[in-house]
């Protein structure tokens, strides 16, 4: 017989497994830069000091960063990090100290430790998610298009450990920062090396090994700087890149376009048009398969950097040339290079820039960068052309791209990057600039119309009465540079 209360009991596993309580969920993990601000906040000498200044920490916990980009060993905060007025005040004691210019962690001054506390505690959490160690850390607030007078462009603006910037040259007139120098890198955590370079706070002479440069930031330049500088790296499309922080730039946003020049010689290729235009990518683009005994094709990179797309290039197979006027950039590369497995020669000093270009290459040479003006490309490549075919060079007819990517405009070198191309017989100018995207359409048949003028002026110079096409294939949307403002790279093909 069954009763009442019988019938209310479960009777299956289903009816048993239902009347458990709900698991509680797992609570999410918290972001690690919140976290540590609130454990720091809750240290009896910081909150007497929040108390003292009227800030809450709920105050500082909401207007700490919540995103980084990890560059092993360093995480980059993204510009205006603890920046706020709460944090200002917070840590105004620290700007006592902004004239400290060697690079390193706070902990001087009686609350040092309690700021090394933070950026430690910063960096352990983020550690938690990445593969290796943090153990630097800056704010980025970007790379100025202009310096301010008196400034080398070498990263002489350091800034204090508690991350407020001292500004040099003050009141002077402002420059172009042709070396795209990092000035607005606000140094939190660790040794990123020194201010400025050996050889310009000492009285020792140039290095010997430099010859007689006339580049005075060369001259200045010693490998002691680079080993005592940290250098950090990330690994894109496959490609390891290297750079030293306080010295040199790296752009993220370059990716999608490194990508694109690894996938220009396959069939089908997916990028970002100009809207209402076709791209005319009806040009055959064969590379000599791996292995092949043909001898390999060339690309050229006037404005090489730390090898932002020179790498993709090589990773083609491509051998490349390029021209490069820091020389912090220029090690960059070269290390990144090294680190992909391919060989690189650096031709730097006056001594060595004044042989004859085709001494400079050896024939298992992967990439070959110039420490010097790219003003001198056409010089030199003229020199290789004229020398013998069978020298091993092999670069007569066989240069396949030309990459002009300096911002916000690379039209200087688009004269040159003709000069390169017009004896080949089929080329790809890559042209970088910012264009309004109302005027990009317009900039493109401008552009078409510029290299074509500047074809006609070298053959008629030369009697040259081989014709040759010049076409816009394509543009590319990089990423917006500005509200309103494309960095477009115009692909234009030169070729009979």
């Amino acid at each position: 017989m069954t009763t009442q209360d019988d019938a209310a009991l479960p009777t299956t596993p289903s009816d048993l497994h239902s009347s458990r309580p709900p698991r509680p969920k797992k609570p999410k993990a918290g972001n690690p830069i919140s976290v540590a601000v609130q454990r720091w906040t809750a240290l009896p000498q910081v909150a007497q000091r929040l108390q003292a200044v009227a800030v809450s920490p709920t105050a500082l916990v909401d207007s700490a960063p919540k995103r980084w980009v990890v560059y092993e060993p360093m995480a980059l905060l993204p510009s205006g990090s603890f920046a706020s007025d709460d944090w200002r005040v917070v840590l105004d004691e620290r700007l006592a100290d902004c004239n400290n210019d060697d690079g390193k962690s706070a902990g001087n001054g009686s609350d040092g430790w309690l700021l090394s506390a933070l950026w430690r505690g910063i960096l352990d959490g983020l550690s938690s998610k990445s593969p290796q160690p943090l153990t630097h850390l800056a704010v980025n607030d970007g790379i100025p298009l202009n310096l301010p007078g008196g400034a080398d462009g070498g990263g002489d603006d350091a800034s204090a450990p508690g991350g407020e910037m001292c500004v040099v040259g003050d009141g002077a007139s402002p420059r172009e920062n042709i070396l795209r120098s990092p000035s607005g890198l606000r140094i939190l955590y660790g040794d990123f090396g020194p201010g400025e370079a050996l050889l310009a706070r000492s009285p020792q002479p140039p290095r010997r090994d430099c010859g007689d440069n006339d580049d005075k930031v060369e001259e200045a330049i010693s490998d002691r700087d680079f080993d005592l500088a940290l250098w950090v790296s990330t690994k894109q499309n496959g490609i390891y890149q290297t750079w030293a922080p306080r010295w040199t730039m790296f752009s993220r946003g370059n990716v999608k376009e490194k990508a694109r020049l690894l996938a220009f010689h396959d069939n089908d290729q997916s990028s970002s048009m100009v809207p209402g235009t076709t791209t005319a990518n009806t040009t055959p683009r064969p590379l000599p398969q791996r292995g092949s005994t043909a001898a390999p094709p060339w690309a050229v990179d006037l404005y090489a950097g730390i090898g932002y797309f020179v790498f993709s290039y090589a990773k083609l197979g491509m051998r490349v040339l390029c021209w490069e006027v820091n020389p912090w950039s220029v090690e960059g590369l070269r290390r990144g290079a090294r680190r992909n497995g391919w060989k690189i020669k650096v031709v730097r000093g006056r001594r060595d820039l004044a042989r004859p270009t085709p001494d400079l290459i050896d024939d298992d040479d992967r990439i070959v960068v110039f420490l010097e003006s790219n003003v001198e490309a056409a010089r030199r490549l003229r020199e290789l052309r004229s020398s013998s075919p069978d020298d091993g060079v092999g670069f007569s007819k066989n240069v396949l791209h030309v990459n002009c990517g300096f911002l916000p405009a690379s039209q200087p070198s688009w004269e040159g990057a003709v000069d390169i191309v017009r004896s080949t017989e089929g080329s790809w100018l890559h042209l970088h600039e910012n264009v309004a995207d109302h005027d990009i359409s317009e900039r493109g048949k401008e552009i078409e119309t510029l290299i074509t003028s500047h074809i006609d002026q070298a053959r008629a110079s030369d009697g040259d009465d081989l014709p040759r096409r010049v076409a816009l294939e394509h543009t590319e949307l990089v990423k917006t540079f500005a509200p309103g403002v494309w960095h477009c790279v115009f692909d234009v093909y030169v070729g009979i």
